[in-house]
């Protein structure tokens, strides 16, 4: 079940990264209409169950910890940003109902020109 009727829109997928998984898909041994499907039920992992079995575990392992889905929303949301991409288009590869969700939310990013704002203010305390 989806959150949003956004939350199913099309998605664009770099081209790529759909020839290898058209690649993945036709080594599969049986076929699916799902690249990663659970071996137990034929249907994808739940969220939960990718995130507590796979990410967080290889997460731990590089030593970071607290990581989330939301940390790779906010990490993409602060890519578009750092590459000008309109707040629209944010909202729509996001996939995001509504714009304020994007903005607000998601709406911190701490791009290089923040940092280099930031640098500018900095100097001027250390510098007295």
């Amino acid at each position: 079940m989806l959150k949003t009727d956004s939350s199913g829109s099309p998605l664009p997928v770099y081209a790529q990264l759909a020839d290898i998984l058209q690649e993945w898909r036709g080594k599969q041994k049986e076929e699916n209409d799902y690249v990663f499907p659970s071996p137990k039920i034929g249907h994808p992992y739940s969220d939960s169950t990718i995130l507590a079995k796979y990410i967080k575990p290889a997460a731990r392992k590089l030593g970071i910890e607290g990581l989330g889905w939301h940390t790779f929303l906010h990490s993409y949301k602060s890519w578009m940003a750092s590459i000008k991409i309109n707040p629209a288009q944010m909202k729509d590869l996001m996939r995001h109902s509504d714009i304020s969700t994007t903005m607000d939310i998601y709406g911190n990013t701490l791009t290089p020109e923040l940092r280099a704002a930031n640098t500018l203010v900095a100097a001027q305390l250390f510098s007295n």
